[in-house]
């Protein structure tokens, strides 16, 4: 059982170099900081991977960006790759920096589990999008 993490960063940063994901899952934690390329002719992959042992879920993900900025979600499955969003973005399906109301369709859409795709709209962090999350944006 495993969970990957991609990264949305802020401002120029928009790859998120140097965001910290620590988690809990099935009692036991660990921590991932996302690192710039450091290879000759090479790419690092930009993607967070986690190993679960026996969880089927993911109890707690805390996430830092380097200008301070912080989310903490509970119950995310695992074996799913998930996007991480700063508070800037949540509910700015299309990221042009205001919630219209094709945002607000989106998050209708998503209503429900939280599936990948659908993180953004997840304001609350509790793996579900619902009335709670619509009153956030």
């Amino acid at each position: 059982r495993w969970v990957k993490f991609n990264i949305v960063g802020e401002g120029h940063n928009r790859f998120g170099i140097g965001t910290t994901v620590s988690l809990r899952a099935g009692g036991l934690g660990q921590i991932r900081q996302l690192i710039g390329n450091n290879n000759f002719k090479g790419m690092d992959e930009s993607r967070l991977h986690f190993g679960l042992d026996t969880a089927r879920v993911v109890d707690e993900i805390n996430v830092v960006w380097p200008g301070g900025n912080a989310r903490m979600l509970i119950n995310y499955p695992g074996n799913q790759t998930w996007t991480l969003y700063p508070p800037g973005r949540l509910g700015d399906a299309d990221g042009n920096g205001v919630i219209t109301a094709d945002d607000r369709a989106a998050l209708a859409a998503c209503r429900g589990a939280v599936r990948p795709g659908c993180e953004m709209m997840d304001f609350d962090g509790d793996a579900d999008i619902d009335d709670a999350d619509a009153a956030g944006q």
